[in-house]
């Protein structure tokens, strides 16, 4: 790294350490000091200009002639702060190199990474001041992506069109233990019921309950809500459309084929699938073409293309 460079990296990191006018954008690679800097954001911010404000705060809410005492001005800081990381393992370590910073600060000692000139305050009111924050840090809030996102819709679940007192599932057990619920209960249809037959037809294909309850866990998890399974994904008018649009495909490809004089097996299965494709395209059905482009002369289609 150059001069100039080392000077830009300098300033770049002091800025992310002190600018709170506007927002910024740090990006680094990994061992680099992010988290170092982040933190010395907060506890820049909280010992500085987020302490006036919070001061300032209180004292226009406190009573004639009283005046915040520095824990509550620290509670109300740090309860301004909202630091977001991807994993739990991070916000827990971000929110105790905070504390540890505050406690160093505290005992008049330098905070690794953020130079006293880059603080608003020092000596004896830095040191108050980061003894009502070490004392008050159980305010300070260190969380994850989905951790803050819950938080913020179990605030208003209402808004957000959910079921208040909705709980997370973080690692699915809860979503699978539904699941198996739902397909075992099915699994126990009576003979004669018409959901009896596809379960037959699924067994017969070596689809047992255990492998209908990961599908059902796999759409759960994917978000997909029980009245958008009710009704047929590809009803005939959609297949045929399907139909219609593979078969002009297959159409251009057979006439590139033509060009070439290719003849045998390929042209013979191509011309499997157009037909098949027509009628589908007619009839609104593509369990006939997959039937047909799995049976004899229609077989491995796709695989024969790519070897010619």
């Amino acid at each position: 790294m150059t001069g100039d460079s080392r000077s830009l990296d300098a300033a770049a990191r002091r800025a992310a350490r002190t600018v709170f006018d506007r927002p910024l954008v740090l990006e680094a690679g990994a061992g680099t000091g992010k988290t170092a800097t982040l933190v010395s954001r907060v506890v820049a911010w909280c010992v500085g200009p987020g302490w006036e404000r919070a001061a300032a705060r209180l004292g226009e809410r406190a009573a004639a002639g009283r005046k915040p005492t520095a824990e509550e001005v620290a509670a109300e800081c740090l309860g301004r702060v909202c630091a977001i990381t991807f994993t739990e393992k991070a916000a827990a370590e971000m929110a105790e190199r905070c504390a540890l910073a505050f406690e160093g600060l505290a005992r008049g000692e330098e905070v690794v990474g953020l130079p006293a000139a880059d603080l608003a305050v020092a000596g004896e009111e830095l040191a108050a001041r980061a003894t009502a924050l070490a004392t008050r840090i159980d305010r300070l809030e260190v969380t994850t992506i989905h951790g803050f996102c819950s938080r913020l819709l179990g605030a208003w679940p209402l808004e957000a069109g959910i079921r208040p007192g909705f709980e997370i599932d973080a690692d699915g057990r809860r979503t699978l233990a539904i699941a198996e619920a739902i397909a075992a209960s099915r699994a126990a249809t009576l003979p004669g019921d018409p959901e009896a037959e596809d379960l037959v037809t699924l067994a017969a294909a070596g689809v047992g309950s255990r492998e209908l309850a990961d599908a059902l866990a796999a759409l759960l998890r994917a978000g997909v809500l029980p009245g958008e399974v009710e009704t047929d994904p590809l009803p005939p008018a959609r297949q045929a459309a399907i139909a219609r649009e593979v078969g002009e495909a297959a159409g251009s490809l057979a006439g590139v084929l033509d060009g070439t004089g290719w003849t045998g097996k390929v042209a013979d299965r191509l011309g499997a699938a157009l037909r098949a494709l027509a009628r589908a395209g007619g009839e609104g059905s593509l369990a006939s073409v997959q039937r047909e482009l799995a049976g004899e002369g229609g077989g491995k289609l796709l695989g024969d293309l790519d070897r010619t």
